[in-house]
């Protein structure tokens, strides 16, 4: 679109972005133990997000690791530092830079006792913002596309987690989901069958990884940026493995109260000649 008409538009999506971070961090400033200088470093990144701030991945990683030496202790679901053994960590993924786009589809299965009624192919492209290895924390913006009863893609903000035996293992513990949902999802990834009874053993964390092909993650979509009318939920979260020599990357869908069967599909989209990801990204 061009002219007046493109011009309001664009200032009611900025505007429907500016209100949607200002009830997430309200709700994070009111949440048990405040704010604090690590959900402040991260307010600022996404400000930076919704605004199309550039930021080099360098600034953002010493911003949050700085955040996060000072911050609160760490969640439940995550590995408190005193219990961080000697386990090996991975090393970083080159695709899971900052700037980094994936495209594919999600494919949506609705049944009905057990029959496949329905189904759905949305369109999805997912852009990563944030990746520090270190902490095992990822983020970025998801986009869906073909989804019904949405005027218009639907943008959404998500956090990650890196399965890195460090700072999170192949346990949950949150989300509503149990070792019981870890082990039915993950056991959907060939690359993670291999890896089963290493897992067991380990109490969730894996001594192969370091060595892997693949990179184990979660992704929580935290709020929408566009399209937040529409009948979608974010409640659930995506369980995920990234192939670390092509970019693909495969996801299943977990939200006990939506359709079972949600597939993920992304391949890494190729920047040109020069290589895979992008130096910056910008959101308009």
């Amino acid at each position: 679109m061009t002219g007046p008409a493109a011009s309001a538009a664009q200032e009611g999506n900025v505007e429907r972005r500016r209100i949607a971070l200002g009830e997430v961090g309200s709700g994070w400033r009111q949440g048990a133990g405040g704010g604090g200088p690590q959900r402040d470093a991260l307010a600022a990144l996404i400000s930076g997000i919704i605004a199309g701030e550039q930021r080099s991945a360098a600034t953002a990683i010493a911003a949050r690791s700085a955040a996060a030496a000072a911050g609160p202790p760490h969640p439940p679901h995550r590995i408190p530092p005193a219990e961080r053994a000697s386990y090996p960590q991975p090393p970083p993924c080159t695709f899971l830079r900052p700037g980094q786009t994936f495209e594919g589809r999600q494919r949506v299965s609705h049944s009905h006792h057990g029959s496949t009624v329905k189904q759905e192919h949305w369109e999805v492209q997912a852009t990563i913002q944030h990746y520090d290895p270190s902490s095992g924390y990822i983020a970025g913006t998801m986009e869906a596309a073909n989804v019904p009863d949405a005027l218009e893609p639907v943008r959404t903000f998500f956090e990650g987690e890196i399965i890195d035996n460090v700072n999170h293992t192949f346990y949950t513990a949150d989300w509503d989901a149990c070792a019981d949902t870890d082990f039915l999802h993950w056991s959907k990834f060939p690359p993670f069958r291999e890896l089963h009874a290493e897992v067991v053993r380990h109490g969730g964390r894996c001594p192969s990884l370091a060595g892997h092909s693949h990179v184990f993650m979660r992704w929580k979509e935290q709020f929408f940026l566009t399209g937040s009318e529409c009948r979608l939920t974010i409640a659930g979260f995506y369980y995920l493995a990234c192939n670390r020599k092509t970019g693909e990357v495969l996801g299943w869908y977990f939200d006990p109260s939506s359709s079972p069967d949600q597939k993920l599909d992304l391949c890494a989209r190729r920047a040109g000649p020069a290589g895979w990801a992008f130096p910056h990204y910008e959101l308009a």
